[in-house]
Protein backbone atom coordinates (compact mmCIF):
# COMPACT_ATOMS: atom_id res chain seq x y z
CA UNK A 1 0.00 0.00 0.00
CA UNK A 2 1.51 3.56 -0.82
CA UNK A 3 1.72 6.09 1.57
CA UNK A 4 1.18 9.23 -0.77
CA UNK A 5 -2.44 10.36 -0.20
CA UNK A 6 -4.50 12.52 -2.71
CA UNK A 7 -5.56 13.94 0.57
CA UNK A 8 -2.78 15.58 1.44
CA UNK A 9 -0.58 16.00 -1.42
CA UNK A 10 -2.47 16.06 -4.68
CA UNK A 11 0.70 16.96 -6.72
CA UNK A 12 2.51 14.51 -5.38
CA UNK A 13 0.29 11.69 -5.66
CA UNK A 14 -0.70 12.60 -9.24
CA UNK A 15 3.00 12.10 -10.55
CA UNK A 16 2.99 8.70 -8.28
CA UNK A 17 -0.38 7.43 -9.48
CA UNK A 18 0.43 7.83 -13.17
CA UNK A 19 3.38 6.00 -13.24
CA UNK A 20 2.55 3.33 -10.89
CA UNK A 21 -0.89 2.77 -12.40
CA UNK A 22 1.10 2.59 -15.72
CA UNK A 23 -0.89 4.77 -17.78
CA UNK A 24 2.46 6.86 -18.55
CA UNK A 25 5.79 7.38 -18.09
CA UNK A 26 8.43 9.72 -18.60
CA UNK A 27 10.14 10.62 -22.10
CA UNK A 28 14.06 11.21 -22.05
CA UNK A 29 12.52 14.42 -23.76
CA UNK A 30 11.37 16.88 -20.70
CA UNK A 31 7.58 17.74 -20.83
CA UNK A 32 6.99 14.53 -23.04
CA UNK A 33 5.43 11.24 -22.15
CA UNK A 34 4.94 7.87 -23.35
CA UNK A 35 1.15 6.76 -23.42
CA UNK A 36 1.29 3.20 -22.06
CA UNK A 37 -0.98 0.35 -22.91
CA UNK A 38 -3.99 1.22 -20.02
CA UNK A 39 -4.13 4.93 -20.37
CA UNK A 40 -4.10 4.76 -24.75
CA UNK A 41 -7.24 1.90 -24.43
CA UNK A 42 -9.15 5.11 -22.13
CA UNK A 43 -8.25 7.10 -24.80
CA UNK A 44 -9.55 4.71 -27.32
CA UNK A 45 -12.47 4.37 -25.77
CA UNK A 46 -13.20 7.82 -26.27
CA UNK A 47 -12.00 7.87 -29.67
CA UNK A 48 -14.65 5.14 -30.42
CA UNK A 49 -17.79 6.90 -28.61
CA UNK A 50 -17.21 10.41 -30.32
CA UNK A 51 -16.27 9.15 -33.65
CA UNK A 52 -19.48 7.78 -33.17
CA UNK A 53 -21.06 11.69 -33.02
CA UNK A 54 -18.94 12.70 -35.82
CA UNK A 55 -20.44 10.27 -38.04
CA UNK A 56 -23.72 11.28 -37.31
CA UNK A 57 -22.97 15.18 -38.10
CA UNK A 58 -21.25 13.74 -41.16
CA UNK A 59 -17.50 14.73 -40.14
CA UNK A 60 -15.02 12.29 -41.87
CA UNK A 61 -11.48 11.41 -39.96
CA UNK A 62 -8.72 12.67 -42.03
CA UNK A 63 -4.69 13.23 -41.62
CA UNK A 64 -3.00 15.87 -42.70
CA UNK A 65 1.05 16.39 -42.54
CA UNK A 66 3.13 16.28 -39.15
CA UNK A 67 5.37 19.63 -40.94
CA UNK A 68 4.19 22.78 -42.10
CA UNK A 69 6.24 24.98 -44.00
CA UNK A 70 7.13 28.58 -42.48
CA UNK A 71 5.79 30.65 -45.57
CA UNK A 72 2.60 28.32 -45.10
CA UNK A 73 2.30 29.01 -41.15
CA UNK A 74 3.27 32.39 -41.64
CA UNK A 75 0.42 33.19 -43.71
CA UNK A 76 -2.10 34.21 -41.14
CA UNK A 77 0.02 36.47 -38.47
CA UNK A 78 -2.56 37.09 -36.01
CA UNK A 79 -2.61 32.85 -35.35
CA UNK A 80 1.47 32.88 -36.10
CA UNK A 81 2.00 35.40 -33.08
CA UNK A 82 -0.81 33.61 -30.29
CA UNK A 83 1.57 30.33 -30.92
CA UNK A 84 4.65 31.46 -31.94
CA UNK A 85 6.40 30.89 -28.33
CA UNK A 86 5.37 27.30 -28.86
CA UNK A 87 6.18 26.63 -32.00
CA UNK A 88 9.18 23.84 -32.12
CA UNK A 89 10.86 24.23 -35.82
CA UNK A 90 12.85 21.60 -38.00
CA UNK A 91 15.95 23.15 -39.78
CA UNK A 92 18.12 20.44 -40.88
CA UNK A 93 17.57 17.08 -43.01
CA UNK A 94 19.22 13.86 -43.32
CA UNK A 95 22.94 14.38 -42.95
CA UNK A 96 22.45 17.36 -41.05
CA UNK A 97 21.52 19.37 -44.99
CA UNK A 98 20.36 23.04 -44.22
CA UNK A 99 16.38 22.94 -45.63
CA UNK A 100 15.55 25.75 -47.67
CA UNK A 101 12.81 26.82 -45.96
CA UNK A 102 12.28 26.04 -41.94
CA UNK A 103 9.29 23.73 -41.15
CA UNK A 104 7.38 23.81 -38.04
CA UNK A 105 6.29 21.02 -36.44
CA UNK A 106 2.41 21.93 -35.40
CA UNK A 107 1.26 23.12 -32.75
CA UNK A 108 -2.77 23.30 -34.23
CA UNK A 109 -3.41 22.05 -38.05
CA UNK A 110 -5.41 25.38 -38.74
CA UNK A 111 -2.82 26.52 -41.51
CA UNK A 112 -1.83 23.68 -43.04
CA UNK A 113 -5.60 22.13 -43.31
CA UNK A 114 -6.55 25.65 -44.96
CA UNK A 115 -4.06 24.92 -47.57
CA UNK A 116 -5.62 22.24 -48.83
CA UNK A 117 -9.08 23.17 -48.40
CA UNK A 118 -8.64 26.26 -50.80
CA UNK A 119 -7.87 22.96 -53.50
CA UNK A 120 -10.70 20.91 -52.54
CA UNK A 121 -13.10 23.70 -52.49
CA UNK A 122 -14.66 25.05 -55.63
CA UNK A 123 -18.58 25.48 -55.50
CA UNK A 124 -21.51 25.62 -53.23
CA UNK A 125 -21.72 21.52 -54.15
CA UNK A 126 -18.65 20.88 -51.81
CA UNK A 127 -19.82 22.07 -48.90
CA UNK A 128 -20.07 22.00 -46.25
CA UNK A 129 -16.61 20.14 -45.53
CA UNK A 130 -16.12 18.85 -42.37
CA UNK A 131 -12.91 17.18 -41.57
CA UNK A 132 -11.52 16.06 -38.12
CA UNK A 133 -7.93 14.37 -37.19
CA UNK A 134 -6.67 12.54 -34.00
CA UNK A 135 -3.02 13.36 -33.95
CA UNK A 136 -0.14 14.88 -31.71
CA UNK A 137 0.69 18.32 -31.40
CA UNK A 138 4.08 19.74 -30.21
CA UNK A 139 3.55 22.74 -28.57
CA UNK A 140 7.45 23.92 -26.52
CA UNK A 141 5.95 24.87 -23.36
CA UNK A 142 7.87 27.15 -21.37
CA UNK A 143 5.79 26.30 -17.61
CA UNK A 144 5.66 24.02 -15.34
CA UNK A 145 4.28 20.11 -17.38
CA UNK A 146 2.60 17.35 -16.00
CA UNK A 147 1.47 14.06 -17.48
CA UNK A 148 -2.14 15.02 -19.30
CA UNK A 149 -2.98 17.67 -18.14
CA UNK A 150 0.28 20.23 -19.84
CA UNK A 151 3.30 18.94 -21.88
CA UNK A 152 5.29 19.84 -24.54
CA UNK A 153 3.42 16.98 -26.81
CA UNK A 154 -0.08 15.50 -26.27
CA UNK A 155 -2.64 13.72 -28.51
CA UNK A 156 -5.72 15.26 -29.13
CA UNK A 157 -9.29 15.48 -31.75
CA UNK A 158 -9.05 18.41 -34.18
CA UNK A 159 -12.24 18.85 -36.11
CA UNK A 160 -12.35 21.80 -39.13
CA UNK A 161 -15.50 22.72 -40.93
CA UNK A 162 -16.13 24.94 -43.79
CA UNK A 163 -19.76 26.12 -44.35
CA UNK A 164 -21.62 28.55 -47.18
CA UNK A 165 -23.38 30.55 -44.61
CA UNK A 166 -22.58 32.03 -41.15
CA UNK A 167 -25.47 30.74 -39.18
CA UNK A 168 -24.54 27.38 -40.26
CA UNK A 169 -21.24 27.57 -39.11
CA UNK A 170 -22.46 29.04 -35.79
CA UNK A 171 -24.66 25.94 -35.70
CA UNK A 172 -21.61 23.73 -36.00
CA UNK A 173 -19.82 25.91 -33.06
CA UNK A 174 -22.67 24.78 -30.65
CA UNK A 175 -23.03 21.33 -31.92
CA UNK A 176 -19.15 20.94 -31.22
CA UNK A 177 -19.15 22.06 -28.01
CA UNK A 178 -22.54 20.29 -26.74
CA UNK A 179 -20.72 16.63 -28.44
CA UNK A 180 -18.38 17.40 -25.69
CA UNK A 181 -20.49 18.17 -22.90
CA UNK A 182 -21.84 15.05 -23.50
CA UNK A 183 -18.49 13.03 -24.05
CA UNK A 184 -17.25 14.83 -20.63
CA UNK A 185 -20.80 14.32 -18.41
CA UNK A 186 -21.97 11.17 -20.19
CA UNK A 187 -18.67 8.92 -20.46
CA UNK A 188 -16.32 10.44 -18.14
CA UNK A 189 -18.89 11.56 -15.15
CA UNK A 190 -17.55 14.94 -15.09
CA UNK A 191 -19.74 17.94 -14.17
CA UNK A 192 -18.83 20.88 -16.49
CA UNK A 193 -19.32 25.12 -16.78
CA UNK A 194 -20.00 25.98 -20.51
CA UNK A 195 -19.88 29.31 -21.85
CA UNK A 196 -17.34 31.85 -23.97
CA UNK A 197 -13.96 32.98 -23.55
CA UNK A 198 -13.22 36.60 -23.10
CA UNK A 199 -12.12 38.56 -26.11
CA UNK A 200 -8.51 38.44 -25.55
CA UNK A 201 -8.65 35.11 -24.35
CA UNK A 202 -10.23 33.60 -27.72
CA UNK A 203 -8.52 31.11 -30.25
CA UNK A 204 -5.82 33.26 -32.49
CA UNK A 205 -7.83 34.48 -35.41
CA UNK A 206 -11.03 33.34 -34.14
CA UNK A 207 -14.33 35.76 -33.94
CA UNK A 208 -14.98 33.67 -30.73
CA UNK A 209 -14.21 30.94 -28.35
CA UNK A 210 -16.73 29.01 -26.62
CA UNK A 211 -15.40 26.14 -23.94
CA UNK A 212 -16.26 23.99 -21.04
CA UNK A 213 -14.54 24.18 -17.95
CA UNK A 214 -13.68 21.81 -15.48
CA UNK A 215 -13.23 22.32 -11.54
CA UNK A 216 -10.19 20.34 -10.34
CA UNK A 217 -9.97 18.86 -6.88
CA UNK A 218 -7.10 21.39 -6.62
CA UNK A 219 -9.14 24.34 -6.69
CA UNK A 220 -8.01 25.13 -10.49
CA UNK A 221 -10.01 24.90 -13.41
CA UNK A 222 -9.44 22.87 -16.65
CA UNK A 223 -10.35 23.76 -19.81
CA UNK A 224 -11.74 20.34 -21.29
CA UNK A 225 -12.45 21.21 -24.86
CA UNK A 226 -13.04 24.40 -27.21
CA UNK A 227 -15.01 25.39 -30.02
CA UNK A 228 -14.62 28.15 -32.18
CA UNK A 229 -16.15 30.58 -34.70
CA UNK A 230 -13.49 31.45 -37.11
CA UNK A 231 -15.75 33.59 -40.08
CA UNK A 232 -14.18 34.51 -42.93
CA UNK A 233 -10.91 35.02 -40.83
CA UNK A 234 -8.78 32.11 -42.23
CA UNK A 235 -10.69 31.74 -45.64
CA UNK A 236 -10.04 35.25 -46.68
CA UNK A 237 -6.02 34.60 -45.87
CA UNK A 238 -6.12 30.74 -47.85
CA UNK A 239 -8.47 32.00 -50.32
CA UNK A 240 -11.03 29.63 -49.66
CA UNK A 241 -13.82 30.73 -51.91
CA UNK A 242 -16.37 28.95 -53.41
CA UNK A 243 -18.97 29.39 -56.61
CA UNK A 244 -22.61 29.64 -54.81
CA UNK A 245 -26.16 28.92 -56.41
CA UNK A 246 -25.73 32.47 -57.87
CA UNK A 247 -22.87 31.89 -59.51
CA UNK A 248 -20.82 34.70 -57.67
CA UNK A 249 -17.60 33.59 -55.20
CA UNK A 250 -17.87 33.75 -52.10
CA UNK A 251 -15.39 32.55 -48.90
CA UNK A 252 -16.78 30.17 -46.28
CA UNK A 253 -17.41 30.53 -42.98
CA UNK A 254 -15.17 28.05 -40.50
CA UNK A 255 -15.01 26.77 -37.34
CA UNK A 256 -12.50 24.18 -35.65
CA UNK A 257 -12.67 22.40 -32.31
CA UNK A 258 -10.93 20.31 -30.25
CA UNK A 259 -10.29 18.16 -27.46
CA UNK A 260 -6.90 16.44 -25.84
CA UNK A 261 -5.69 13.90 -23.63
CA UNK A 262 -6.01 15.94 -20.36
CA UNK A 263 -9.48 14.62 -20.15
CA UNK A 264 -7.30 11.54 -18.98
CA UNK A 265 -5.69 13.62 -16.54
CA UNK A 266 -9.10 14.91 -15.13
CA UNK A 267 -10.59 11.62 -14.71
CA UNK A 268 -7.38 10.79 -12.28
CA UNK A 269 -8.00 13.88 -10.62
CA UNK A 270 -11.72 14.16 -10.53
CA UNK A 271 -12.42 10.57 -9.45
CA UNK A 272 -9.16 9.20 -7.79
CA UNK A 273 -8.68 8.96 -3.87
CA UNK A 274 -5.89 8.30 -2.00
CA UNK A 275 -5.74 4.44 -2.56
CA UNK A 276 -5.51 4.97 -6.63
CA UNK A 277 -7.18 5.61 -9.50
CA UNK A 278 -11.19 4.96 -9.63
CA UNK A 279 -12.44 4.53 -13.66
CA UNK A 280 -15.48 5.09 -15.00
CA UNK A 281 -17.10 1.96 -15.82
CA UNK A 282 -18.28 3.11 -19.39
CA UNK A 283 -14.25 4.11 -20.45
CA UNK A 284 -12.77 1.38 -18.02
CA UNK A 285 -10.29 -0.97 -20.04
CA UNK A 286 -11.17 -3.27 -17.04
CA UNK A 287 -14.72 -3.42 -16.06
CA UNK A 288 -13.91 -6.51 -13.58
CA UNK A 289 -10.88 -8.58 -11.89
CA UNK A 290 -11.96 -11.66 -10.57
CA UNK A 291 -9.74 -12.95 -7.92
CA UNK A 292 -9.77 -16.62 -6.60
CA UNK A 293 -8.89 -17.63 -3.29
CA UNK A 294 -7.61 -21.34 -2.88
CA UNK A 295 -5.32 -23.10 -1.05
CA UNK A 296 -3.58 -26.25 -3.18
CA UNK A 297 -6.49 -28.84 -2.03
CA UNK A 298 -9.33 -26.88 -4.11
CA UNK A 299 -7.29 -25.14 -6.71
CA UNK A 300 -8.83 -26.48 -9.56
CA UNK A 301 -12.18 -26.08 -8.51
CA UNK A 302 -12.42 -22.89 -7.99
CA UNK A 303 -10.01 -21.73 -10.74
CA UNK A 304 -13.14 -23.61 -12.60
CA UNK A 305 -15.88 -21.51 -11.23
CA UNK A 306 -13.58 -18.31 -11.44
CA UNK A 307 -13.78 -19.30 -15.17
CA UNK A 308 -17.02 -20.47 -15.43
CA UNK A 309 -17.49 -16.59 -14.37
CA UNK A 310 -16.15 -14.98 -16.43
CA UNK A 311 -17.19 -16.72 -19.73
CA UNK A 312 -20.64 -15.41 -18.67
CA UNK A 313 -19.60 -11.74 -17.86
CA UNK A 314 -17.39 -11.69 -21.41
CA UNK A 315 -20.81 -12.30 -23.15
CA UNK A 316 -22.47 -9.15 -21.31
CA UNK A 317 -19.43 -6.93 -23.84
CA UNK A 318 -17.55 -6.82 -20.41
CA UNK A 319 -13.43 -6.25 -20.41
CA UNK A 320 -12.53 -9.05 -17.84
CA UNK A 321 -9.28 -9.99 -16.13
CA UNK A 322 -8.84 -13.21 -14.36
CA UNK A 323 -5.61 -12.89 -12.10
CA UNK A 324 -4.23 -16.08 -11.68
CA UNK A 325 -0.88 -14.58 -10.88
CA UNK A 326 0.59 -17.57 -8.11
CA UNK A 327 2.99 -15.38 -7.10
CA UNK A 328 0.93 -12.83 -5.67
CA UNK A 329 -1.24 -12.77 -2.59
CA UNK A 330 -5.10 -12.29 -2.58
CA UNK A 331 -4.32 -9.05 -0.62
CA UNK A 332 -1.86 -7.95 -3.31
CA UNK A 333 -4.00 -8.33 -5.87
CA UNK A 334 -6.84 -6.49 -3.83
CA UNK A 335 -4.32 -3.36 -3.85
CA UNK A 336 -3.58 -4.10 -7.54
CA UNK A 337 -7.03 -3.82 -8.89
CA UNK A 338 -7.95 -0.90 -6.49
CA UNK A 339 -4.48 1.38 -7.32
CA UNK A 340 -5.81 0.69 -11.12
CA UNK A 341 -9.23 1.91 -10.28
CA UNK A 342 -10.70 -1.37 -11.93
CA UNK A 343 -14.95 -0.45 -11.45
CA UNK A 344 -15.31 -3.91 -9.45
CA UNK A 345 -13.39 -6.60 -7.80
CA UNK A 346 -15.20 -10.29 -7.47
CA UNK A 347 -13.51 -12.82 -5.13
CA UNK A 348 -14.13 -16.27 -5.04
CA UNK A 349 -12.99 -18.61 -2.45
CA UNK A 350 -14.15 -21.79 -0.82
CA UNK A 351 -17.64 -20.88 0.45
CA UNK A 352 -18.69 -18.79 -2.71
CA UNK A 353 -17.58 -22.13 -4.90
CA UNK A 354 -19.27 -24.26 -2.46
CA UNK A 355 -23.02 -21.88 -1.94
CA UNK A 356 -23.20 -20.73 -5.54
CA UNK A 357 -22.48 -16.79 -5.13
CA UNK A 358 -19.33 -14.47 -5.12
CA UNK A 359 -17.90 -11.28 -3.35
CA UNK A 360 -18.53 -8.58 -4.68
CA UNK A 361 -16.44 -4.98 -3.63
CA UNK A 362 -17.26 -2.04 -5.87
CA UNK A 363 -14.11 0.53 -6.59
CA UNK A 364 -16.05 3.60 -5.06
CA UNK A 365 -17.43 1.88 -1.55
CA UNK A 366 -15.83 4.32 0.23
CA UNK A 367 -18.33 6.94 -1.29
CA UNK A 368 -21.08 4.62 -0.92
CA UNK A 369 -20.24 4.41 2.89
CA UNK A 370 -20.24 8.38 3.38
CA UNK A 371 -23.73 8.41 2.01
CA UNK A 372 -24.93 5.52 3.79
CA UNK A 373 -23.29 4.38 6.71
CA UNK A 374 -25.36 0.82 6.63
CA UNK A 375 -23.58 0.09 3.49
CA UNK A 376 -21.51 -3.32 3.54
CA UNK A 377 -18.28 -3.18 1.65
CA UNK A 378 -19.07 -6.79 0.01
CA UNK A 379 -22.06 -7.16 -1.61
CA UNK A 380 -22.95 -10.99 -1.99
CA UNK A 381 -24.17 -12.15 -5.86
CA UNK A 382 -25.63 -15.24 -6.44
CA UNK A 383 -24.44 -17.25 -9.81
CA UNK A 384 -27.46 -17.00 -10.99
CA UNK A 385 -28.75 -13.26 -10.73
CA UNK A 386 -24.91 -12.54 -11.78
CA UNK A 387 -25.84 -11.31 -15.26
CA UNK A 388 -28.39 -8.80 -14.22
CA UNK A 389 -26.72 -7.42 -11.15
CA UNK A 390 -23.01 -7.12 -12.63
CA UNK A 391 -24.76 -4.57 -15.35
CA UNK A 392 -27.07 -3.22 -12.66
CA UNK A 393 -24.04 -1.89 -10.37
CA UNK A 394 -21.70 -0.86 -13.04
CA UNK A 395 -24.64 1.96 -13.95
CA UNK A 396 -24.99 2.79 -10.43
CA UNK A 397 -21.26 3.21 -9.89
CA UNK A 398 -20.92 5.49 -13.39
CA UNK A 399 -24.30 7.45 -12.05
CA UNK A 400 -22.78 8.20 -8.66
CA UNK A 401 -19.52 8.85 -9.90
CA UNK A 402 -20.83 12.01 -11.98
CA UNK A 403 -23.57 12.71 -8.74
CA UNK A 404 -20.20 12.81 -6.35
CA UNK A 405 -18.67 14.90 -8.97
CA UNK A 406 -21.56 17.19 -8.88
CA UNK A 407 -21.38 17.68 -4.97
CA UNK A 408 -18.31 18.30 -4.78
CA UNK A 409 -18.40 21.29 -7.73
CA UNK A 410 -21.18 22.85 -6.27
CA UNK A 411 -18.94 22.82 -3.09
CA UNK A 412 -16.68 24.68 -4.75
CA UNK A 413 -18.49 27.45 -6.55
CA UNK A 414 -19.00 30.73 -4.64
CA UNK A 415 -20.75 33.78 -5.37
CA UNK A 416 -18.85 36.81 -3.54
CA UNK A 417 -20.83 40.26 -2.51
CA UNK A 418 -17.64 42.48 -2.16
CA UNK A 419 -14.26 42.76 -3.61
CA UNK A 420 -12.37 42.29 -0.19
CA UNK A 421 -14.58 38.91 0.16
CA UNK A 422 -13.69 38.13 -3.23
CA UNK A 423 -10.19 38.44 -3.14
CA UNK A 424 -10.12 36.74 0.42
CA UNK A 425 -11.84 33.08 -1.17
CA UNK A 426 -9.46 33.18 -4.31
CA UNK A 427 -6.63 33.39 -2.02
CA UNK A 428 -7.76 30.86 0.80
CA UNK A 429 -10.34 29.00 -1.11
CA UNK A 430 -10.22 26.60 -3.74
CA UNK A 431 -13.16 26.78 -6.88
CA UNK A 432 -14.95 29.27 -8.83
CA UNK A 433 -15.71 32.90 -8.16
CA UNK A 434 -19.21 33.48 -10.06
CA UNK A 435 -19.28 37.98 -10.27
CA UNK A 436 -19.83 41.02 -12.55
CA UNK A 437 -17.26 42.26 -14.85
CA UNK A 438 -17.13 45.77 -17.00
CA UNK A 439 -15.17 43.80 -19.86
CA UNK A 440 -11.85 45.89 -18.85
CA UNK A 441 -8.95 43.62 -19.04
CA UNK A 442 -7.02 45.48 -16.56
CA UNK A 443 -9.77 44.21 -14.00
CA UNK A 444 -8.64 40.99 -14.74
CA UNK A 445 -5.14 41.59 -14.79
CA UNK A 446 -5.33 43.41 -11.39
CA UNK A 447 -7.04 40.16 -9.65
CA UNK A 448 -4.11 37.75 -11.47
CA UNK A 449 -1.58 39.91 -9.74
CA UNK A 450 -3.38 39.26 -6.39
CA UNK A 451 -4.42 36.20 -6.59
CA UNK A 452 -3.35 34.16 -9.48
CA UNK A 453 -6.90 33.99 -10.17
CA UNK A 454 -8.59 34.75 -13.66
CA UNK A 455 -11.24 34.97 -15.81
CA UNK A 456 -11.64 31.27 -17.12
CA UNK A 457 -15.39 31.69 -18.90
CA UNK A 458 -18.18 33.90 -19.41
CA UNK A 459 -20.93 31.47 -18.61
CA UNK A 460 -23.80 30.38 -20.55
CA UNK A 461 -26.05 29.78 -16.95
CA UNK A 462 -24.93 32.27 -14.24
CA UNK A 463 -26.86 31.98 -10.88
CA UNK A 464 -27.64 35.49 -10.25
CA UNK A 465 -27.42 38.85 -11.93
CA UNK A 466 -24.57 41.35 -11.16
CA UNK A 467 -25.03 44.55 -11.56
CA UNK A 468 -21.42 45.98 -11.04
CA UNK A 469 -18.00 45.07 -12.00
CA UNK A 470 -16.49 43.09 -8.48
CA UNK A 471 -13.07 45.26 -9.03
CA UNK A 472 -13.73 48.62 -10.32
CA UNK A 473 -17.58 49.32 -9.13
CA UNK A 474 -18.68 50.38 -12.85
CA UNK A 475 -21.39 48.78 -14.12
CA UNK A 476 -21.22 45.04 -15.35
CA UNK A 477 -21.16 43.70 -18.59
CA UNK A 478 -20.65 40.12 -18.55
CA UNK A 479 -20.95 38.06 -15.61
CA UNK A 480 -17.53 35.68 -15.42
CA UNK A 481 -16.03 33.09 -13.45
CA UNK A 482 -12.77 33.67 -11.91
CA UNK A 483 -10.42 30.77 -11.07
CA UNK A 484 -7.10 29.48 -11.10
CA UNK A 485 -6.42 27.34 -13.76
CA UNK A 486 -4.34 25.07 -15.50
Amino acid sequence: MHTIKKSQNISNWYSYIVQQTKMADYSPVGGCIVMLPYATKIWENIQEYHNQKLKKRNVENANYPLLIPNSILKKEQEHIVGFSPEVAWVCEGGNKKKLNEKLAIRPTSETIMYYFFAKFIQSYGDLPLKHNQWCNIIRWEQTLTKPFIRGKEFWWTETHTCHALKKEAEEEVKNGLLDYVDLCQNLLAIPLLKGKKTHYDKFPGADYTTSIEAMMPDGKSLQMGTSHLLGQHFSKMFNIKFIDKNEKKQFAFQTSYGFSTRLLGAIILVHGDDDGLIIPPKIAPIHIAIIPIYSQKNKSKIINKAKEIKEILEKLNLEIILDLDNDKSPGYKFNKWEQKGVPIRIEIGKSEAENNYVCCVRRNWKVRINNNPNYKKKEIIKFNDIKKQIPEILNEMQNELLTEAKNKLAKMYFIPKTKQEFIEILNKSAGYCEVGWCGNKNCDELIKNKTAARIVLIPDNPKQKHNKCIVCGNPSKEIVLFSKKY
